[in-house]
């Protein structure tokens, strides 16, 4: 490892790591055993075990060593153990529970490549700008960019979105001049 990687890059030898991976939004997060850092052609990977997220749930890869990119990792969290992490996990998924209900929640993912985070056009909708039902539109929501579809137009320039990949419950009502216009249907290749 280069030094300079060395140096900014945390110890990680020998821990349990859950990782959430950059674009991979509302997905359970990967689980590592047995961490350490590896560069293999120029670039930095977080190598470990590979574990179940849930304990209850098998994962065709669990134990199989795995490697992650480091630049890809948006976000870690470091535990004492395994057994650390299932506790932890549990205790927080306790917390969410639905009496109502009487079961925990499932962490969710987008049903269809669609449902993935974008980047934004920085083209703003103005008050003014024509928007129709059935358009397609960027919206910000949990720190990122999604395609958004128009499903209704409300009085004071509220507009109700459909976020296409996840479920209806999602759909919501935002204010027109929070929404960005879809750039990625206008562009097209030369010829």
């Amino acid at each position: 490892m280069s030094s300079s990687a060395s140096s900014s890059a945390p110890s990680l030898r020998g821990k349990t790591v859950a990782v959430h991976v950059r674009n991979r939004a509302g997905v359970m997060p990967v689980l590592l055993t047995e961490c350490f850092l590896e560069t293999r052609g120029g670039r930095l990977f977080l190598v470990g075990a590979s574990q179940p997220a849930r304990r209850s749930v098998s994962e065709w890869a669990d134990g199989v060593r795995r490697a992650i990119a480091w630049d890809a990792v948006e976000e870690y969290f470091l535990f004492a153990s395994l057994e650390d992490y299932y506790s932890r996990a549990h205790a927080a998924a306790a917390q969410l529970v639905d009496p109502a209900a009487g079961a925990m929640p499932e962490f969710e993912s987008p049903q269809n490549s669609e449902g993935f985070p974008v980047e934004p056009s920085g083209v703003q909708f103005e008050p003014e700008t024509p928007l129709e039902v059935g358009t397609t539109v960027l919206s910000y929501s949990q720190g990122r960019w999604w395609r958004a579809e128009v499903l209704a137009l409300e009085e004071n320039d509220m507009v109700v979105i459909h976020y296409p990949g996840w479920d209806s419950k999602w759909d919501v009502a935002v204010p027109k001049t929070e929404l960005q216009v879809d750039l990625s249907g206008s562009i097209q290749a030369d010829e």
